[in-house]
């Protein structure tokens, strides 16, 4: 019997490894960026890490080498960080045409992961565009019956796409997103093999589902500390008995800009009713960080590790993009996840000073 349990552990050994290799590939991506100047330098990176690769534009292109399974990769500028085009990766070579005065003439070809997840987001946005002008006519009835259409989507897409990569991204993207439960996804997991959930993307979604991780409405706020920008450590639990916003952003991100502007004249008129709002940044470089801060004349506290998008409270709060906030009650628990400016005045006005 103990030898059975020895090979069947060794078995469980070598198919964790077969699985890792088998969506482990090097892949070469191409960029045909024909009015950069030459010489500029580039950085490839990842959600995880920053500058994993680093390329000079010559004779208006720019090679890059990218090991590791399907993911989120990113090409920005070393000079002023710009981005030049942000794609999912796949197992074949990627080709890119960029050009710096028209970004939307981009063109990214060879990965079937990133032309399904293209394909996928102007219906997604549609529906969440519709679900946030509900919201902001206080239209719940309304607001609820499209998250239903956006969880069937999500639902109908990992059912189509099942025991693929991209599937499991899928069904990843809709519990962070809110869109599909813990419950659900544990079940919806079932659609992917072993060689799948063994993945990096696999690891991930079993972290997000894990009960002790899930982060939702109605569920407790997990507790934290980071520094402000003037080195001070802020707690979470230093704002009980507030309702406490926590608005993640970043200087690089472009609807944080208006979304900041919408809050600012909000928070200068809270006056004195129990509200705070906790700006946390997934900026990694502080000069940009707090040249933006300035910029915008936030005047909240604004707290940032300078570890970009792995920034721990926003990693502990499963945030995959930015602007995203979360609205926690004078008790601590979570009541509203990516409210809009219209219905948390209608919160704030409802408040005795």
């Amino acid at each position: 019997m103990k030898s059975l349990l020895t090979l069947f552990a060794l078995f469980l050994v070598f198919a964790h490894a077969y699985a890792q290799k088998s969506h482990h590939k090097k892949i070469l991506i191409d960029i045909a960026v024909p009015d950069e100047q030459e010489g500029i330098k580039y950085y490839l990176s990842t959600l995880e890490k920053y500058q994993l690769d680093s390329a000079m534009v010559s004779k208006g292109a720019l090679h890059f080498i990218y090991e590791g399974e399907p993911d989120a990769l990113s090409i920005d500028r070393s000079n002023d960080r710009r981005n030049l085009a942000t794609f999912w990766s796949d197992v074949s070579a990627i080709k890119i045409t960029a050009a710096i005065e028209n970004p939307n003439s981009l063109k990214i070809e060879g990965s079937a992961i990133h032309s399904r997840v293209e394909a996928l987001k102007p219906v997604l946005n549609e529906l969440t565009l519709r679900r946030n002008e509900a919201n902001s006519h206080g239209d719940q009835q309304l607001s609820d019956s499209i998250s239903q259409l956006l969880h069937n989507h999500y639902v109908s897409e990992i059912q189509t796409n099942k025991n693929t990569y991209y599937g499991m991204l899928i069904l990843y993207y809709a519990v962070a997103g809110q869109s599909i439960s813990a419950l659900e996804a544990l079940q919806l997991e079932k659609l992917f093999d072993v060689d799948l959930r063994s993945t990096k993307m696999g690891g991930r979604l079993t972290q997000l589902i894990s009960p002790n991780q899930l982060v939702s409405i109605n569920t407790r706020a997990p507790l934290f500390s980071q520094t402000d920008r003037y080195g001070n450590i802020v707690h979470l639990s230093d704002f009980k008995g507030k309702y406490v916003l926590l608005e993640f952003w970043a200087s690089w991100c472009g609807p944080c800009i208006p979304k900041n502007a919408d809050l600012l004249a909000l928070y200068l008129n809270k006056g004195n009713r129990p509200f705070e709002i906790l700006g946390i940044s997934l900026d990694s470089s502080k000069e940009d960080w707090l040249q933006s801060i300035e910029s915008q004349g936030l005047t909240w506290p604004q707290l940032s590790d300078l570890k970009g998008q792995r920034n721990q409270v926003g990693q502990r709060y499963q945030v995959t993009e930015v602007p995203r906030n979360f609205l926690i009650d004078p008790t601590g628990k979570i009541v509203a996840s990516n409210i809009s400016i219209d219905a948390l005045t209608k919160i704030l006005n409802a408040l005795t000073e």
